[in-house]
């Protein structure tokens, strides 16, 4: 017998074991399962795909987005998606927000929606919080209080010029947008990243970088 045959052997045992146990204890046992994992149960034990697992997904819900500010459930938050979500279970909201997280896009809506600061890099003057500036985008220009309305454009295709800001962050915290791009006034390409710690967006060029702010957002 192989190791495989051997594997597979023991995980039939183990679907067996799980159908013998009375629902309570399936859906309690199903609890403590990761997401991929309680996924996977669902589609091979017919009794628990049958069963309502929707309080099991909504605390995987609320694990999950714990540190992600902008999808926490508070109750802003869930009035939210209670509202703008055609979803009807915790578990479509959890798929939904794993999509969500991933998205490297931006939406016009989303840009003028969110608080942003502002701040140079060091070759074009930063200084840290000292040169630190709050700006809003709003009806098609950035606002940055002392400087004068910047008209911008969002373009859905790939920047004319090549993203270096984030080639030496090796670890996937930023990812950058490879079919979108925003213009600002008559500056260098602005290119669009993300956080896959807190999902915040990141707008950067060579002089400048305009990062969202969910604190401020509230």
């Amino acid at each position: 017998q192989t190791v495989k045959e051997s594997e597979e052997q023991a995980n039939h045992h183990h679907q067996l074991e799980l159908l013998s146990l009375p629902d309570e204890l399936l859906l309690s046992v199903s609890s403590f399962a990761p997401p991929k994992d309680l996924l996977n149960l669902q589609c091979v034990c017919s009794r628990l795909h049958a069963l309502d697992t929707d309080f099991i997904w909504q605390n995987l819900c609320k694990q999950r987005w714990q540190n992600w500010p902008r999808y926490k459930l508070t109750p802003s938050r869930l009035e939210w998606m209670d509202n703008n979500l055609l979803l009807s279970n915790w578990k479509e909201r959890f798929l939904w927000a794993e999509e969500d997280f991933a998205r490297t896009k931006i939406t016009r809506e989303e840009l003028e929606e969110l608080d942003w600061s502002l701040n140079f890099t060091a070759i074009a003057g930063g200084r840290g919080e000292e040169t630190t500036r709050w700006c809003k985008f709003r009806s098609g220009f950035l606002l940055i209080p002392v400087f004068m309305p910047l008209p911008y454009e969002i373009y859905n295709e790939k920047s004319p010029s090549p993203s270096t800001r984030f080639n030496d962050v090796k670890d996937d915290s930023v990812k950058t947008c490879t079919e979108q791009w925003l213009k600002i006034s008559n500056f260098d390409p602005h290119h669009i990243s993300r956080s896959t710690i807190d999902g915040e967006w990141i707008i950067t060029n060579n002089n400048v970088t305009i990062v969202s702010n969910y604190a401020k957002s509230g």
